[in-house]
């Protein structure tokens, strides 16, 4: 595919990021070229050229510039330039300074004069500044260069020495100094020592305590004579304003000029044929186009722009051929780098096409590419008789098989790698064994077998962890929670097993991973990993209570378990009697409880990944809990707000202080105790995970009505999420309000408490509400406990004679 010209790579001059040109002389270390020490026509210089490149420069009325760089000021852009020619001599009065002419605007004998009058007005034997230009020039201060006081060394001469701050010289039209010529070398050009490149230096003279500005240094490359006695050329830089590239048409520019003064220019003012010359063409390249034309595959076009644009108002457009392959037609709607290919297009070739655009307005669209043909599209039912082939294929010829159809799979058989004919020949006899149906399915199921062939020749523990972890598509979400310990138990359990069938081994392993929970398992997670492992378990938790659940928890953890078998024993004794137990006959049933599940359900099949149970808390005789030792310090709390039903605990006698809390169930608690009157209520707090049927929605729609709580993002409350102990003190404070006292900000990890918290923590803080752990900190972001929440909300209640 043809590629147009186009504007130069990325550009050096960037507008997003703009600062002064110029720095002060403090970071420039002694010794440097500040101080006069360069020696122009024999240092080697890095990054210098012998010409101007091109993409500096621009032209205005016949003239050429370079574009340098540019700053800020006031608020607004100015473009530091430089004449790309000569631009005339001027030869000075020898008879005094000679070879240190004054600098110095206000000297009518001086070049600084003549460079901002006579050459700015009339120009110099021909040579003029565009009148177009000259209203944009604007004045600036032109920092001056330090002469060293080495006198005698040819810098310095005898009576003069340097100021310990350079002046300034405030005009529109400067020459560049030492500086700025070598920080500028790879823009200007290296032609030789033809033009002056010194601005002014600064000396004092000893006997006169007047400073004076000084303008050169050096025969050679002075602003008077060279030792031949011919007056030398002058190069002036100036500022210009950015409102000039709006109001004047420029003739040529080069890309870096092009890009950096885009956003300045004014359409206008030029012809579309215009722009392109100055501004270049996009040219988008195409340079493939991945995945297979394939029914129900997704393709996606790739490439690149040959010059520094932005995807901004490319246009991508997919179209389809009729029967013969002679004519396309755009398809609606696929104009994204994307398409997944749909029965329409079976067995018809498919193409893409990109028209490049840009963010830029002086940039045209460019010229559109196209991809060659793809296909002929192979069909559903072409797929579905490739699979059945590999399916019934045997161990010997189902590799074969596979290959002859790779312009659908993409799948690398070559086995060669493995190094070992025996694994070879297991992965042949894995994947024949195989279940699949689609195309995805297929790859996975090979994969699969690769790695499980390999695993089965392992005995290295450690090497088995490694295929289970990386190569074996599982749902690893509750593994990953295990301890190292326990992980090391589930790869003994799967070691060495010689599975022909990927499910085999998944069944091993997800009973191996259930085993470890339930051995390490407590009354605060226990029916959390039942509900999370009931397929594997082959529990039927149908017509149970949440408090029944329960029982069959207390039951599971009254004994451990060498393995898996022994587990299922128990439960075939724990299920039955539990349903038997009617004690709270209003306790609500696990199938009425909502669920969510979690994204990632890749267990295998009739798997029901973990499940989000909102707690449901249930009336208890007194408050006379048999676990409040466990919190002891909020027993009075949790008592009193359970005789006032604002907390209540399960149906067998326990509270479960240092269960975590939801944001839902604080929620619940707060309305509970300050809008006893459902004060507040409307139908629709507006989050998406709020559901109207929820237990908990009536208590959310309240807290967001009266503006105490808000959600984690504009659309989602946050249902099933802990509340943090930051959050419970923000929402806690919303209720009741912060006054003017003092707040206590003396926790040693203050600064890790979110701005939005920091006051409302250090105000409860203050009133003795809340209080810290035993290292001093407060830990913002730890989950509150259950008898966290009760044991705020009660202190606030007594601070406000509530109870």
């Amino acid at each position: 595919m043809k590629i147009r010209r186009i504007i130069a790579a990325a550009l050096l001059i960037s507008t997003a990021s703009a600062t002064a040109v110029f720095a002060d002389y403090s970071d420039v270390p002694a010794g440097s070229y500040y101080y006069g020490n360069v020696t122009r026509n024999t240092e080697a210089i890095s990054g210098a050229v012998s010409v101007t490149p091109e993409q500096y420069k621009f032209s205005v009325g016949g003239q050429e510039f370079i574009l340098l760089d540019f700053a800020k000021k006031n608020g607004k852009t100015y473009f530091f330039v430089m004449t790309e020619s000569l631009y005339g001599t001027h030869k000075y009065s020898t008879a005094t300074a000679e070879p240190y002419g004054w600098f110095n605007p206000e000297d009518t004998n001086n070049v600084a004069y003549w460079l901002n009058n006579d050459f700015f007005d009339s120009g110099n034997g021909g040579k003029t500044l565009p009148d177009a230009m000259k209203p944009y020039i604007t004045e600036w201060e032109w920092k001056t260069e330090a002469l060293r006081d080495d006198a005698g060394s040819g810098h310095v001469p005898e009576g003069y020495k340097s100021p310990s701050v350079p002046p300034v010289a405030n005009c529109k039209i400067a020459l560049v100094s030492s500086w700025e010529w070598k920080k500028y070398i790879g823009r200007i050009g290296y032609p030789g020592a033809t033009w002056i490149f010194r601005t002014a230096r600064t000396v004092d003279i000893k006997t006169n305590t007047k400073t004076i500005i000084c303008h050169t240094g050096g025969l050679g490359y002075n602003a008077t004579v060279d030792a031949t006695g011919t007056p030398r050329g002058i190069r002036p830089v100036f500022f210009i304003d950015s409102d000039f590239f709006a109001n004047c048409k420029i003739e040529s520019a080069g890309g870096e000029v092009a890009k950096a003064i885009d956003e300045f220019c004014n359409p206008e003012l030029y012809t579309e044929t215009e722009k392109a010359t100055i501004f270049g063409l996009p040219d988008a390249n195409i340079t493939s186009v991945t995945g297979n034309a394939v029914i129900g595959q997704e393709l996606e076009v790739n490439y690149i722009y040959s010059g520094a644009f932005d995807e901004q108002n490319t246009k991508i457009q997919w179209l389809r051929s009729n029967e013969s392959g002679t004519a396309y037609t755009e398809i609606a709607g696929a104009d994204k780098k994307k398409y997944t290919v749909t029965n329409a297009d079976s067995d018809r070739f498919l193409k893409v096409t990109v028209t490049p655009g840009c963010s830029s307005k002086m940039v045209p669209v460019g010229a559109m590419t196209e991809s060659n043909p793809l296909g002929p599209v192979i069909g559903i039912a072409a797929v579905n008789q490739y699979i059945s082939e590999i399916k019934n294929a045997d161990a010997d010829t189902v590799l074969s098989v596979l290959e002859s159809y790779n312009t659908v799979f993409d799948i690398d058989t070559d086995l060669s790698f493995l190094g070992d004919a025996a694994v070879a020949a297991n992965v042949r006899t894995i994947f024949a064994n195989a279940d699949f149906s689609t195309i995805e399915e297929v790859r996975t199921e090979y994969a699969r077998a690769v790695a499980l062939a390999r695993l089965n020749a392992n005995s290295d523990v450690a090497q088995t962890g490694n295929y289970i972890v990386s190569d074996l598509a599982l749902n690893l979400s509750r593994f990953n929670n295990l301890q190292d310990e326990d992980k090391n138990k589930v790869y003994k359990a799967v070691a060495n097993k010689n599975y022909s069938v990927f499910t085999a081994f998944q069944k091993d392993f997800y009973e191996a991973v259930c085993l470890s929970e339930i051995n390490k398992a407590d009354r605060n997670n226990i029916k959390e990993i039942l509900l999370a492992n009931k397929e594997i378990l082959g529990a039927d938790f149908s017509g149970i209570s949440e408090y029944q659940l329960g029982l069959v928890g207390t039951d599971i953890l009254s004994k451990s378990y060498a393995d898996f078998a022994e587990i299922k024993a128990q439960l075939a004794i724990a299920i039955p009697k539990a349903k038997s137990n009617t004690e709270v006959p209003d306790s609500p049933m696990i199938s009425e409880i909502e669920e969510k599940t979690v994204k990632d359900s890749s267990h295998g099949a009739g798997f029901v990944p973990y499940i989000q149970q909102n707690t449901v808390v249930y009336e208890a005789q007194n408050g006379n809990f048999t676990d409040m030792d466990q919190a002891e310090w909020a027993r009075i709390g949790v008592e009193a707000l359970t005789q006032k039903g604002i907390v209540a605990g399960y149906g067998d006698g326990t509270f479960c202080p240092n269960a975590l809390l939801t944001r839902e169930e604080f929620v619940k608690i707060v309305v509970s105790a300050f809008y006893p009157d459902k004060q507040g209520f409307k139908e629709s707090s507006g989050f998406t995970d709020v559901k109207a049927d929820g237990w908990y929605s009536m208590y959310i729609n309240i807290a967001v009505n009266n503006k105490i709580i808000s959600g984690i993002s504009e659309k989602e409350f946050g249902i099933g999420k802990p509340i943090t102990r930051e959050d419970m003190a923000v929402i806690i404070c919303r209720i009741i309000g912060i006054s003017d006292e003092q707040t206590d900000n003396s926790f040693a990890d203050n600064e890790q408490i979110s701005d939005y918290a920091r006051d409302a923590v250090g105000y409860l803080s203050s009133k003795k509400i809340i209080n810290g752990f035993e290292n001093g900190n407060f830990e913002p972001k730890t989950p509150a406990t259950r008898a966290m929440a009760a044991k705020i909300v009660y202190d606030i209640l007594v601070q406000e004679g509530k109870i």
